[in-house]
């Protein structure tokens, strides 16, 4: 079995799992320490100010087809959560260790819990159910029945990360 048909058979949500996780490590490695936890943190006041929104009907731009409204609400929330980003990396103020090891020890961490984030979001928050259907068993995993537990994670991840 060659390298071309073992990249064929490869699913299309692995695929997309592992360019956001390969997006969010090089991001993060980029950034520092300081950077990536502003990411893993800006999300938690982002999806309250998103649920929140009392005017959001009138930030949807396109509405006739399903992918266009997915595509608006997306756009929306990144420029929430790019504001909260920003403020959150001026407040923080934690480095990498030295340890080039416990560096990507550490940002393997976070970039797995930005991922976490970003998968609850286009599953529950703003659903991808008429534009892209994940696998049962992966969609089953991230439901609304464990939505908690996915959301406590990334502290966690956190807690694990920044202890001293």
């Amino acid at each position: 079995m060659g390298i071309f048909s073992i990249i064929t058979h490869i699913s299309t949500d692995i695929l997309i799992l592992g360019a956001l996780a390969a997006a969010f490590f090089i991001f993060m490695l980029r950034s520092g320490k300081r950077g990536a936890v502003s990411v893993v943190i800006a999300f938690y006041p982002t999806l309250v100010f998103y649920n929140a929104l009392p005017f959001f009907d009138k930030l949807i731009f396109w509405d006739d087809a399903p992918f266009k409204i997915f595509a608006n609400k997306l756009l929306v929330f990144a420029i929430i959560w790019a504001l909260f980003f920003t403020l959150i990396r001026m407040a923080v103020h934690v480095e990498f260790p030295y340890s080039n090891f416990r560096k990507l020890i550490q940002t393997i961490v976070l970039s797995a819990a930005a991922l976490v984030l970003v998968f609850i979001l286009i599953q529950s928050i703003i659903p991808i159910n008429e534009v892209y259907s994940f696998l049962p068993a992966l969609a089953r995993v991230f439901s609304e029945e464990f939505i908690f537990w996915w959301l406590l994670a990334p502290w966690v991840a956190l807690f694990a990360v920044l202890k001293r």
